[in-house]
Formats: structure tokens, sequence, C-alpha cells
């Protein structure tokens, strides 16, 4: 008890994953005598046990029990169960033969499987293999279970922390990504150059492997694909310019509302419309400017829950500033097409014409008066 309480607070006090995962194996050995010992943690979402650490385990051991299906229900009793499961001799006990052989391979013949509990959630299984046969004590297996709920709660704590650390360091390089991609967008007024700007960010952050930005057009009432990447070429002109792709698709559904769609499973959205096979998860986020929507981002990718809330909170900032430049860019692009009418206008008239602004500067001069005066209006400009 004494080295059991001592290797607990060992193992407690790190909150390295992999570290803890050391200790508790190493600590099986040593407190139970056994001579060898695995740690399988629980993915739940792929229904497989996933052997994450292992003591004086060999390689044979370690290939036939990498990952172990939940549907094995042979080798997953102690989850299946949550209770321990306790095999004093190998060689008279009733196993499944998959047990029985990699026994005789591996050479134990005793094992206890105790499962790892976190906060009444199994999170995996903690395995302790004899090389003789061996009687387990009432007394033992309660110790056993003892260790195994505090290293447990020391895996899954390790655990935390470290998917807590990993989010924090994503969200400062999101923020420094958001400030330096401000500057980006406020100095690029090249439409076509902006909107490949904004869809590149977006999937850089991301999970994303295909991507496309919509802009909306409110006279026609279609949302028309202005930047797409990593569709295959035979997609890549695909854009939405039919009435009944705006009222079912989900890219669509985010224009009309107005408010982010976050798809962990694109099966089980009716407004799925497929446009590569690979797609599993989507993530399609409106570009707002006073509460009208310009247009949409819409990112896919090919596992199933690929975004999360971190990635959703980035691409609408990232949609909030890139309205602001769309509007810019679409202002500069108005100015200039007016500037160039009326520079086309005042060429061709025969008059002679001289704007001066309110300083008393000369803005715009037209060639008649450069032929009537000498002056260059490139000089002027």
């Amino acid at each position: 008890l004494a080295t059991l309480t001592e290797i607990s607070a060992a193992i407690s006090a790190s909150l390295d994953p992999e570290r803890v995962l050391e200790l508790v194996c190493s600590s099986v050995n040593r407190v139970f005598n056994a001579e060898k010992s695995a740690i399988f943690l629980l993915d739940k979402e792929r229904r497989i046990l996933e052997l994450a650490r292992a003591k004086g385990l060999t390689e044979a051991y370690l290939l036939a029990s990498r990952s172990i299906s939940l549907e094995n229900t042979s080798r997953v009793r102690a989850v299946t169960t949550a209770q321990p499961v306790v095999i004093s001799d190998v060689r008279v006990s009733k196993l499944p033969r998959e047990i029985t052989e990699l026994s005789r391979t591996e050479g134990f013949a005793a094992y206890a499987e105790l499962p790892l509990m976190a906060q009444g959630e199994i999170i995996g299984v903690m395995a302790a293999y004899f090389s003789q046969p061996h009687q387990f004590r009432a007394d033992e297996i309660e110790l056993l279970r003892t260790f195994a709920s505090q290293a447990a709660l020391a895996v899954a704590n390790a655990r935390l922390y470290a998917r807590t650390d990993q989010t924090l360091a994503r969200r400062v390089d999101q923020l420094q990504a958001l400030d330096a991609i401000s500057r980006e967008l406020t100095s690029m007024l090249d439409l076509d150059r902006l909107f490949d700007l904004i869809l590149s960010r977006a999937m850089n952050f991301t999970d994303a492997t295909l991507g496309s930005l919509y802009l909306y057009n409110p006279e026609k009432n279609i949302l028309l694909v202005v930047a797409s990447r990593g569709y295959p070429p035979e997609i890549t002109s695909f854009d939405l310019n039919k009435r009944a792709m705006i009222e079912t698709s989900v890219t669509a559904r985010v224009q009309k509302a107005g408010e982010m769609n976050l798809v962990p499973d694109v099966r089980a959205d009716p407004d799925y419309v497929s446009i590569s096979s690979d797609t599993q998860s989507l993530l399609s986020v409106p570009i707002k400017r006073e509460e009208q929507a310009l247009g949409v981002i819409t990112l896919e990718a090919p596992t199933t829950s690929a975004f999360d809330k971190d990635d959703a909170n980035f691409v609408s900032q990232l949609a909030a500033q890139a309205a602001i430049a769309i509007e810019n860019a679409r202002l500069f692009q108005r100015v200039t097409e007016g500037r160039d009418r009326l520079t086309a206008v005042l060429d061709s008239t025969r008059e002679g014409v001289l704007v001066i602004d309110a300083k008393g500067r000369v803005v715009l001069v037209n060639p008649r008066i450069e032929i009537m005066w000498g002056i260059n209006r490139n000089v002027l400009a």
C-alpha cells in the first residue's frame, strides 16, 4: 500500500500523457509482481481499443493487439462489463482460441484486465500478465481496482491537459494569423486575388481539404462560386446557378438564414449536395456586412467531425474581415470604373476640360487642354 501510494503520487504529478502511460505500465509490474503489462485506450468513434503502452511484451503481441475491435467480445470483456477480468490459469480455463494461442506465444499463464474508469466513464483497459498461474485473492483484486482507478484519473487528466494546451496554442496561432490576414485583406483591392486569399487562409487554419467561396447575386437570386480549392478539374467549374440548388443546399441555407452551420456528418443532413464523394463533414459560414449576407465560405473534410467550434469561430472572424475587404474592393472597383468612363468621355470631347479640387490642385485634364495650353497631364498626375 505504501508503494502504491508513492507510485500513485508520482503518476498524478505528471501531465505528460506519454509519461503517465509509461509510469502506469512500469508500476503494474512493480506493485503486482507481473512480468508484463499493457494499457489500451478506448476510441469510441472507431469502436476500438488501441494499444497505447506495453511493458515486457513481444513484437508479435504488439502486432496482434495494436487495435482490438469492440466486436471482439472475448478481448474486450473488461470494457463491456465494466468489471475486472481475472484468469488464474489459462491452461485450465475455457478461453477462446485467440487468447490461448496468444498466451502460448507470449508465454503468460495468468492475467488480469481492469477497466480504466474516470468520472464514471470507461476510457480504456489496464492488463497485467503473469508467467505462472496466479491465484488472485480478493484483497489483491481490490488493490488492482484501486490502482486502476488512480491510473485512469491520471491518464484522463494528462490527456485533458494536453488537449487544453494544444487548443490554447492553436488559438494563439489563429489570433496571430487573423492579425496578419487583416493586414493582407485591407491592402488588397483586386477582387479575384482577394477571394482566393480569403479561401486559402480559411483552409490553411482548419482541417479542410476542399473549399469554395460563394458570392450572392441579389438581382438573380443565385450564389456564384468565385473561388475554389481542392476540387478535381471537372468539378472546378461547379456553381449554383440553378434556383433548385439555392433552395436545397447547406450553403444556400446559410446564405438565407445568415447563420453558420457546422455539419459533423453530411450523411445526416438532407440539404447536403454532394460535390465530392470523399466529403464526410462540412463547415459553412456566411460573409455578412450589416446583417446582409454577401456570400458564404464552405469548407469540406474527408472525416466526420473534422471541424470544431474553434474552427467555426476562426472562419467566422475571417468572414467578418472578408466582408469589409470585399466591400472596400468593390467600392474601389466602382470608383475606378467611373473614373475610366469619365476619362473616356473627356478624352473624346472637343472642348478643353480641366478639373481642380477644393484645394486648388489640378486633378484631371483632357487631351484638348494639353494641345491648347501645352500641359503634360502625366506630369500633373
